[in-house]
């Protein structure tokens, strides 16, 4: 990163927008809790490879938590990008006038002067920069009011037929858990049932209401339903265990007329009940919350104190 290399900017970009689709501490509780299935029809030997991804998926998580994509950014920067300074928003008129002109790039967090206009280019990574997320409260009532369609065929139709000498057998969510409980695996089942029962549930609540305050302009406790927006932004991805489970025995329980796994219609909307709400968290523009509490009328700090990514730049000596 000590040299621009041409492309790095859109490389960056795409894995700042996939950063949340990736998945890995997911896959592994996914993997173990397949594997603990996988005990039902043969003995289960780990090989190297399992101890290897075991070490793998840490280790990138690490290296994700550990890497400050907002440092990364500046170093990719173009050489002669200008930072928005405390000078140049105190030259916009008026306090209405300066929240046009202050718009923060969803992508890389720049803070950029628009102007008054609505849609402009970030000119460090070219994403659109918006004051507000475009139609954000109808998309995210749009997306979640799918999930929840679908949450009821993820519950009633089966996630997987296992057929075992013959016999074939199909499991919904809450059968798979009762056929843990009643195998002793209580571990095990403690975990499906929170990330394939109480998380999507508890997810589709709090979005739920977070979206009805927000519609409704309700003051109240803002800090804290920003902070449960931005827990069940985090805990969402963690219903995939159930998906990565069926995944991983369907691909490797292939043993002919002795065992097989069929994942079912359950799993695939299951699937897609997650894989919305996800969406619908992402669509939803928190800063709505307080806007439409009517914050926005509330006296502003003297720009004096605003610290613009020029005044990091130069605290921290990276040069712009």
């Amino acid at each position: 990163l000590n040299r621009q290399v041409p492309g790095m900017q859109q490389v960056w970009r795409i894995l700042a927008i996939i950063r949340p689709w990736s998945m890995l501490d997911v896959f592994l509780i996914g993997l173990l809790v397949a594997l603990t299935k996988l005990t039902d029809f043969a003995d289960v030997i780990a090989g190297p490879a399992f101890f290897a991804i075991c070490c793998l998926i840490p280790t990138v998580l690490l290296m994700n938590i550990t890497l400050d994509p907002r440092y990364v950014w500046r170093r990719l920067a173009p050489a002669n990008l200008r930072y928005s300074t405390s000078e140049d928003i105190g030259n916009q008129q008026g306090s209405d006038q300066q929240d046009r002109a202050l718009l923060t790039c969803h992508t890389c967090s720049m803070v950029v002067l628009g102007g008054g206009h609505e849609n402009v280019h970030c000119p460090r990574c070219g994403a659109m920069v918006h004051h507000r997320k475009p139609r954000s409260l109808s998309r995210s009532w749009a997306l979640l009011l799918a999930a929840v369609i679908l949450y009821v065929p993820a519950n009633v139709f089966p996630i997987m037929t296992v057929t075992y000498l013959g016999r074939a057998e199909a499991d919904t969510i809450l059968s798979g858990v009762s056929a843990l409980v009643r195998a002793g695996e209580w571990p095990i089942a403690i975990v499906v049932f929170t990330a394939s029962i109480l998380v999507p549930i508890i997810k589709i609540l709090l979005l739920g209401w977070v979206y009805i305050a927000t519609a409704l302009g309700l003051s109240g406790p803002l800090k804290e339903r920003t902070l449960i927006y931005r827990i069940t932004e985090l805990i969402g991805r963690w219903s995939m265990v159930d998906v990565f489970m069926v995944s991983i025995l369907a691909a490797l329980v292939k043993l002919g007329n002795i065992a097989t796994v069929q994942p079912g219609f359950g799993a695939v909307a299951f699937c897609g009940v997650v894989i919305l709400t996800m969406l619908s968290a992402m669509a939803f523009d928190p800063r709505l919350i307080w806007d439409r509490a009517g914050m926005q009328t509330v006296k502003r700090p003297r720009l004096a104190r605003v610290k613009t990514d020029h005044d990091r730049v130069q605290n921290q000596g990276i040069p712009s």
